[in-house]
C-alpha cells in the first residue's frame, strides 16, 4: 500500500469523531472481532451478539464515544468505550468516574466496564524525560474513584489497537483496509510528533529548583489554597470560585513573579496555538455572559493578557477541561507554570514538587 505522511492527514482525523466512529465500524460489521476484542482488553467471553452504538446519553451527565452492549451467561454487559486522540489537550478531568457512575444509575443489574482509548498508556512512559499527558493522570484518578469496580476499568493505546487488528489481515473489505491503514498512519506521526515535543530535560524536582526563592512566597502568599499530595506529586490546589478580589490579586502576582524569573528563557518565543487561543475566548465569552462570574472573568482575562504581552509564556490546552501554562527553563526544559481547570470547576494548581 503507498505510503503517506501521517501529519498531512490532520484534516480527516482532527476531529475524535472520525476515530470513534471507524472503531464502530470495524466492531460493528466483524462481530468475532469485537468479541476478540472485549477478550482481548477486558478478559470477557462474549456468548451473545454484539450490539454497538455512538454518542450514547448516559442520563444528564454527558455522551459516550461508544457504547457496546452484550450478554455473558444471561447477565447484560455494557462496556464504555471514550476516545481521545489528543491525550495532551483534551483529557476531562473527573470524566472517567462521572460516566461510570452514570452508567451504574442508568444500567441498573448490568456489569458495567470502562475501556479509555488514547493515544498512549502508562507502557508509553516506561521512564523519565516526558511530559506525561493528562490523560494518564486521568486514568489513574478514575481507578481510585471508582473504588470496587477497579478492575473493570482498562487504558487501551493506539499503538496497542493496531498492534490487535493486524492479526486480522485479509478480514477487511477495500475500504475498511484503507481507513485502518491511514489512520493508522496519522495517529503513530501524531503520537511521535507530540513526544517530540513533550521531551523534558527538567528531571523530577520540585519547584524550589527553577525560582529560588520565590518557592518560599507562593507557599506564604497562597496560603488560603489547599496542599495535598498525589502519587508522582505535591500539589497547591485554589478554588477560584471561593476567592476574593483581594485573592485573586495576590495569585496574578505570584504567577506574574514567576513569570519574571531570571531562570526563565526568555528568548524561547512560541506563541499559542490557534485552537487554544479560541478555546481562551470562548471560555471568558461564557463568563462574561453570567454577571455572578465578572470575579473570574478579571481574574482570568487578566492572566490570559499576560501570556499574551509576555511572548514567553505559552497558553496550552483546548478548553475542554482546561489550560496550563507553559515555561521554558534555562538549559533544561519546558515545564507547567500552573494548571487552570475550567470546565466543571474554576481550580488552578500549582505542582510545588513533581
Amino acid at each position: 500500500m503507498e505510503k503517506y505522511k501521517g501529519l498531512k492527514l490532520t484534516p480527516m482525523f482532527w476531529s475524535e469523531i472520525s476515530s470513534s466512529y471507524l472503531l464502530k465500524v470495524i466492531l460493528e460489521e466483524h462481530g468475532d472481532i469485537a468479541k476478540d476484542f472485549t477478550k482481548k482488553f477486558l478478559g470477557l467471553s462474549v456468548d451473545s451478539a454484539i450490539k454497538i452504538d455512538r454518542e450514547q446519553p448516559l442520563l444528564d451527565k454527558g455522551s459516550i464515544d461508544l457504547l457496546i452492549n452484550f450478554e455473558i451467561k444471561g447477565i447484560n454487559t455494557y462496556v464504555l468505550v471514550e476516545v481521545k486522540v489528543h491525550d495532551y489537550a483534551s483529557a476531562t478531568r473527573g470524566q472517567i468516574n462521572t460516566y461510570y457512575s452514570a452508567a451504574l444509575d442508568k444500567f441498573k443489574e448490568s456489569d458495567i466496564y470502562f475501556i479509555y482509548f488514547t493515544q498512549f498508556n502508562r507502557s508509553n512512559f516506561p521512564g523519565k524525560g516526558f511530559e506525561l499527558p493528562a490523560t494518564i493522570m486521568e486514568f489513574e484518578d478514575g481507578e481510585k474513584n471508582v473504588g470496587k469496580y477497579k478492575n473493570r476499568l482498562k487504558h487501551v493505546s493506539w499503538q496497542e489497537w493496531n498492534s490487535f487488528i493486524k492479526e486480522y489481515k485479509g478480514a477487511f473489505t477495500k475500504e475498511e483496509d484503507i481507513m485502518l491503514y491511514l489512520q493508522e498512519t496519522w495517529i503513530t506521526a501524531k503520537c511521535e510528533d507530540d513526544l517530540n515535543k513533550k521531551k523534558s530535560n527538567v528531571g523530577e524536582r520540585d519547584i524550589s529548583h527553577y525560582f529560588g526563592g520565590l518557592y518560599e512566597k507562593l507557599i506564604s502568599e497562597l496560603n488560603f489554597g489547599k496542599i495535598r499530595d498525589t502519587q508522582k506529586r505535591t500539589i497547591l490546589e485554589i478554588d477560584l470560585s471561593q476567592c476574593s478580589i483581594g485573592e485573586f490579586n495576590k495569585i496574578f502576582g505570584v504567577i506574574k513573579e514567576l513569570s519574571d524569573s531570571k531562570n526563565i528563557d526568555k528568548n524561547a518565543t512560541k506563541n499559542s496555538e490557534d485552537l487554544t487561543i479560541n478555546a481562551a475566548r470562548e471560555f471568558l465569552n461564557k463568563l462574561v455572559q453570567d454577571q455572578s462570574q465578572w470575579g473570574l472573568l478579571s481574574f482570568y482575562s487578566s492572566l490570559f493578557n499576560l501570556i499574551n504581552e509576555k511572548k514567553y509564556l505559552r497558553l496550552h490546552g483546548t478548553g475542554a477541561s482546561g489550560f496550563s501554562i507553559k515555561i521554558r527553563i534555562k538549559e533544561k526544559g519546558e515545564i507547567s507554570l500552573c494548571t487552570l481547570w475550567c470546565s466543571n470547576k474554576n481550580i488552578i494548581e500549582f505542582a510545588l514538587k513533581r
